[in-house]
């Protein structure tokens, strides 16, 4: 069993060092540096990305949750394809 899957079941009560040891988060910030993280990995996403991308990513993500495997494949590829025809996306690949 998925230890997410554990923790849901079992209503453990687990610490951020601990979710970070798990895999279940990336990093840990102590409440004074979140904030400031935060911001900084905005800045950091939006500077390297493609605004629209990102957001259609994002869009992508929610509706996957109820597709079966072969059409959420499908529907990534189509939304890939179409990410790639953005004005930022060009832009951004001219940059690359």
């Amino acid at each position: 069993m998925h230890v997410a899957h554990w923790l849901a079941l079992s209503a453990e009560i687990i610490s951020a060092e601990q979710a970070r040891q798990m895999g279940l988060v990336h990093k840990v910030f102590t409440s004074t540096q979140l904030e400031h993280k935060t911001v900084e990995l905005i800045e950091s996403l939006l500077i390297r990305n493609s605004f629209q991308a990102m957001m259609q990513t994002k869009q992508l993500f929610q509706e996957l949750l109820d597709l079966p495997l072969s059409r959420g494949l499908d529907l990534a590829c189509e939304v890939n394809a179409r990410n790639r025809k953005t004005v930022d996306y060009q832009c951004d690949w001219l940059l690359f």
